[in-house]
């Protein structure tokens, strides 16, 4: 998480065009996972994470972090 952080101060710190797009892959089934879910501006949640957390489909995943996710 501390390389997010160093991204997003430098982000901060440049215009649009030169910011850093952030990823965050979800795949493991480990509760901290869920923690970097809202850092990503771009966030990829695998089918084993999701069963982990209850959701059965693309669709119940979609609304469950839509809410969490960081805006495009």
């Amino acid at each position: 998480m501390k390389m997010i952080s160093f991204l997003r101060e430098w982000n901060e710190s440049k215009e649009e065009s030169k910011r850093i797009t952030i990823s965050v892959e979800i795949e493991k089934s480990r509760e901290s996972m869920r923690e970097l879910i809202p850092l990503g501006d771009v966030v990829i949640i695998s089918k084993e994470f999701a069963w982990y957390d209850g959701l059965q489909n693309m669709q119940q995943v979609i609304e469950k972090y839509k809410k969490i996710v960081r805006p495009t």
